[in-house]
């Protein structure tokens, strides 16, 4: 049988490896022993024939299964070719090798993994961050506890995985091929398609009369050229619709909406549909609801043979009368009716309370639809993204708040992030940051910082994003100059 090691507190003892046997002990062959050798042993392992004589002295009475080699515990982290020399001598010897890292100390945390599998130990008193990385750009990392997959975010030739530990405790990890299994490959690879992106034309006069629009089709490509990878479409379709009429959709209202997708897909930007009546649903969830599931049966069908690239959001940021508990409710409902047309659309949907990281913990998605993305917003802290915003009464009358990118103002962000990602590796599904930023009157390079904070901590765990947003508020884009706002453009696109 195998030897269930505690891999959480197990090492290889020197002195088991090095202490002299009985001339004639008894063989035990009944199970098989799996060893955990800390960086210590690892590195030892180098030095003269040290491996060999310890390992023939304890092979020839115990019969060893697997052996985990650290390569990394508080600051001491051993070289490439150290770890490998000891990997390829227990896998001459038909041993399985896995690899180990330990957090004991508060450091930069960015490992390399050289092993097929790879555990990871957490002796800290808080959440413990860690970032394993792979060679080549096509893997992917299995929770070996959970089944859960980890995204891999492609940094050079090398994919990187964000890990994040409760204090005191460890996880297993498994490297396999990203796509190649797992019934939630697809959807994401699509979020990896959207990327990074941008919400528009929510609040342009385009939808009213395409002459006032200030958006234009030229945007597209300067979407795209600046580096965007998708837009985000805020759709407010309620006043181009009742239920006189059956709540049909106003023909120049969708002859708008054909447009956009087709000026966004030519630009090679990838588009999610994002119904954006918030604020009607939230007041009066039961009176809006039939017009809510006319307005998705008409858009599913209408898009029923777009690309992949065309993805669904059912609702953005349900909130007041539409609980979370209701909401739990109503987007199945909304979801069977995308499913009667488009089987397998990629569809996004995010928790309750205005699609906050709290909002996912009573998020409930059908376990059985795996072709999901589940979304958060982030605005945190509202006092700096929010002041001077004249529709939030809390801080309309702040000005003056900066955001300096602290090490505690980074954590925050950090540690949010960290809770996200926790539900999302347990339910397997991938995260779209779909707004975040900071409204205007804030300081410019406050606003940049934040921006940048933002997006880099979210792109570390493998999420897509969308920047709130081109025109309007939180402008990423001066319509009136037609130029980029080059300090925000710049934080969110550094390459």
């Amino acid at each position: 049988m195998s030897h269930p090691c505690r891999l959480a507190h197990a090492t290889l003892a020197a002195a088991l490896l090095s202490s002299p046997l009985a001339a004639e002990p008894p063989r035990y062959r009944s199970f098989e022993l799996a060893i955990y050798c800390r960086v210590d042993d690892v590195r030892r392992m180098a030095e003269g024939d040290w491996l060999e004589r310890s390992y023939e002295a304890l092979a020839k009475d115990l019969k060893i299964g697997k052996v985990y080699l650290e390569t990394h515990r508080s600051r001491v982290t051993n070289d490439r070719e150290t770890v490998l020399k000891a990997k390829r001598f227990f896998e001459s010897r038909g041993i399985k090798t896995a690899g180990g890292i330990t957090l004991v100390a508060d450091e930069g945390r960015e490992f390399k993994q050289f092993s097929y599998t790879s555990v990871v130990h957490s002796f800290l008193d808080r959440i413990g961050s860690v970032e394993l990385v792979a060679t080549g750009r096509d893997a992917s990392l299995v929770d070996l506890q959970t089944g859960a997959v980890l995204p891999g975010q492609a940094r050079g030739e090398e994919t990187v995985f964000p890990v994040f530990l409760p204090p005191h405790e460890y996880r297993a990890f498994e490297r396999r091929k990203a796509g190649t299994s797992g019934p939630s490959a697809r959807a994401f690879a699509v979020n990896q398609k959207l990327g990074r992106g941008v919400n528009i034309i929510g609040y342009d006069p385009i939808w009213q009369d395409r002459a006032k629009a200030r958006f234009k089709e030229g945007n597209f490509a300067k979407i795209r050229e600046a580096g965007f990878t998708s837009v985000r479409i805020n759709l407010h379709p309620f006043k181009q619709t009742d239920a006189a009429n059956g709540w049909a959709l106003k023909p120049s209202w969708l002859d708008t909406l054909d447009w956009a997708v087709k000026g966004a897909l030519a630009a090679r930007l990838a588009v999610i549909l994002d119904m954006h009546e918030f604020h009607a649903m939230a007041e009066n969830p039961a009176g809006r609801k039939p017009a809510w599931l006319a307005f998705w049966k008409q858009v599913a069908t209408r898009f029923k043979d777009a690309p992949d690239d065309v993805v669904f959001e059912l609702l953005n940021e349900p909130f007041g009368k539409l609980t979370p508990e209701l909401w739990n409710d109503y987007l199945k409902e909304g979801l069977a009716v995308v499913r009667a047309t488009n089987p397998t659309r990629v569809v996004i949907l995010g928790g309750g309370r205005w699609n906050s990281i709290d909002g996912l913990q009573t998020l409930v998605l059908p376990e059985d639809d795996r072709n999901l993305i589940a979304t958060v917003h982030y605005y945190t802290p509202m006092e700096f993204t929010h002041q001077g915003a004249p529709w939030n009464a809390e801080n309309k009358d702040k000005s003056g708040v900066l955001w300096t990118g602290t090490d505690q103002e980074r954590r925050r962000i950090e540690l949010d992030f960290a809770r996200a990602q926790q539900w999302a590796v347990a339910h397997d599904r991938p995260v779209l940051l779909g707004e975040f930023g900071a409204y205007d009157k804030a300081d410019m390079d406050s606003r940049a910082r934040y921006t940048a904070a933002v997006a880099r901590t979210a792109e570390r765990l493998g999420w897509s994003w969308a920047y709130w947003q081109f025109d309007s508020d939180f402008v990423v884009y001066d319509v009136e100059g037609d130029a980029w706002v080059e300090p925000l453009r710049k934080a969110l696109l550094p390459l």
